[in-house]
């Protein structure tokens, strides 16, 4: 079964722009805070990237690789984590 991941309630954050900008300073630019969005507990990480595809000319191979990079970085910051099932 594929990864899901969802957003930590703990954080507390503020929309700026397209960006999000946490509490703990860690920010966010539009292109994360959509991948962000979209950690909701639900979606896959392929259903992210497939949602993504429709919004950006790159390749699928880009995507996969900065929508895994993002996600990373997310989890190191403590801003998702993974769904234990």
């Amino acid at each position: 079964m594929e990864k899901q991941i969802f957003t930590q309630t703990n954080n507390e954050y503020r929309s700026y722009g397209k960006g999000i900008l946490f509490n703990n300073g860690f920010a966010l630019n539009e292109t994360a805070s959509l991948i962000f969005r979209q950690c909701d507990g639900k979606n896959s990480v392929s259903s992210i990237i497939n949602a993504l595809s429709s919004e950006y000319e790159v390749s699928t191979e880009e995507l996969i690789t900065d929508v895994d990079a993002c996600i990373k970085e997310m989890l190191e910051n403590n801003i998702i984590a993974e769904v234990q099932e």
